[in-house]
């Protein structure tokens, strides 16, 4: 009988050792699962926001951007196919940021203050001229991403650097 007793107790512990291991083990897998990004994309975003700015050269190296005004509207951008250009020297950045400063979405700005137009010459014929502005306004227009708090402006020859930020609401 006091054997038959032990025999019983030895297996519960078994059965009590093998249940707990079974639901580690199904715990551990479900942990390992995929998990669904908490993060929207653009795509979900159903928010425009057109910003403009007024920037002025102070020297060749300083840049100073001030932002005019910007306003929220509900809608969606065209898709763009076009291709991201290289940048270069006078080029500028404006990042997306969350409420931690990271950034969700970046795009080029090729240099404001380069302007190039076409004309025609005394002979008849097209030609390009580019001059470089000392101060000049731009515009911004773009989708909104649905966890974006700040928006900032930064030259391309130094990302650390920025030139403007702006606080979004909501």
């Amino acid at each position: 009988m006091l054997l038959s007793r032990q025999k019983i107790i030895c297996y519960q512990r078994i059965v009590f050792l093998l249940k707990t291991m079974s639901i580690l083990c199904f715990l551990s897998i479900m942990s390992c699962a995929a998990k669904k990004s908490t993060y929207s994309t653009l795509e979900d975003s159903t928010k425009l926001i057109f910003l403009n700015y007024n920037a002025i050269k102070l020297d060749d190296e300083k840049i100073q951007v001030d932002l005019i005004n910007n306003i929220e509207k509900e809608g969606k951008l065209k898709e763009n196919n076009k291709s991201i250009p290289e940048g270069v020297s006078g080029d500028l950045y404006y990042h997306q940021l969350d409420k931690k400063s990271h950034v969700l979405h970046s795009t080029l700005i090729k240099n404001p203050f380069l302007k190039s137009f076409e004309y025609l010459d005394d002979d008849n014929a097209f030609n390009r001229k580019s001059i470089i502005l000392d101060s000049v306004q731009f515009s911004l227009r773009l989708q909104r991403h649905p966890q974006a708090k700040y928006i900032t402006i930064s030259a391309f020859d130094d990302l650390e650097k920025v030139l403007s930020t702006v606080k979004l609401d909501h």
